[in-house]
């Protein structure tokens, strides 16, 4: 799983994805597992406006194979599970955001 994959498609009901979903551009991602089992996955892509964007985040393991979770810089929880993967073809990423108001967002990733 570690190294470079671009996300092919996704799916979600985000508000800013699905107002800009028509100008995104396709967005990559690397991944590296750290020792203790944990996810490191940094993004980058083309925002709205033509710019380059970055974020970093650390997915934390918990006690299910393919499960992680991590709580953001604007606390939204975010609980990802990887539901399946080829590990030289592709990986299958779900991601539910709990954001502070209770409300839910979810996201499916094709890399």
């Amino acid at each position: 799983m570690a190294g470079k994959w671009y996300m092919v498609g996704i799916a979600s009901n985000d508000e800013v994805f699905l107002n800009h979903k028509a100008t995104l551009d396709m967005t990559m991602v690397t991944m590296t597992p750290t020792s203790e089992g944990d996810l490191g996955l940094s993004y980058s892509s083309l925002n709205v406006y033509g710019d380059c964007w970055k974020s970093e985040s650390t997915f934390g393991k918990t006690d299910t194979p393919g499960h992680f979770t991590f709580i953001s810089q604007v606390k939204n929880d975010n609980d990802m599970r990887i539901p399946d993967i080829v590990y030289d073809d592709y990986a299958l990423f779900h991601i539910t955001r709990t954001k502070e108001d209770g409300s839910l967002e979810f996201f499916s990733n094709l890399y």
